[in-house]
């Protein structure tokens, strides 16, 4: 068919398709902002090699920092729950969520950490013990709060104050469920710690304790 169309119009018709698509985008991008979505991760962002770079399920760039604990390395091709919090051009920002299961419990968090357990979670267990210090007579779960101190006192070395924090949770909240795992870190502290005749004592006693 003969071309009737003048180059000027299609240029117009072009530019008003564009614009209109670069709206809807703009608003849908937009929508992500507060929510949470899953990214399958491509790389190191090569702007900002400190952050990560994917693309969502809708398949829209989304950057985020490196989650507290992991290296850029050997995270491409995982995937990743990120909770966006604004938009720059047609490219998500967010920060990665932290997830693991804690006494029977998902827990998640934003790669920012900011209570003890977000801390824990991460790896960075100084600062668990840092901030739960800080929190453990205003927390609601008191005993939780003294368990993950203890545990990262164990990750760090620290055994005797491992032991003074798990036989705390056990003589303050006998009837807690963690009650058992702090027996266990107490057996785990002198373990870690080469007292191989009191660790063998204190599993002893858990099996005692727990026999099923």
């Amino acid at each position: 068919m003969e071309d009737d169309v003048a180059r000027k119009i299609k240029e117009e018709r072009n530019q008003a398709l564009l614009e209109l698509q670069e709206r809807i985008s703009s608003e849908k991008e937009k929508e992500f902002i507060g929510s949470e979505t899953e990214v399958l991760v491509e790389g190191k962002c090569r702007k900002e090699t400190s952050k990560l770079m994917g693309r969502n399920r809708q398949n829209i760039k989304v950057v985020f920092p490196v989650p507290a604990g992991d290296g850029k390395a050997g995270l491409a091709g995982t995937l990743k729950k990120v909770a966006i919090r604004s938009v720059l051009g047609h490219t998500l920002v967010g920060s990665a969520m932290l997830c693991a299961v804690l006494f029977g419990t998902a827990f998640c968090g934003t790669a920012r950490a900011e209570t003890p357990e977000e801390y824990f979670v991460s790896g960075d267990y100084e600062n668990t013990v840092r901030e739960g210090i800080k929190v453990i007579e205003t927390s609601r779960e008191k005993d939780k709060t003294l368990y993950v101190i203890g545990t990262s006192l164990n990750k760090l070395g620290r055994y005797d104050l491992a032991r003074k924090n798990f036989a705390s949770l056990m003589e303050r909240f006998p009837a807690s469920r963690l009650v058992g795992l702090a027996q266990i870190g107490i057996a785990d502290s002198y373990y870690l710690g080469g007292d191989y005749d009191n660790a063998a004592a204190e599993y002893k006693r858990y099996i005692t304790s727990y026999p099923k």
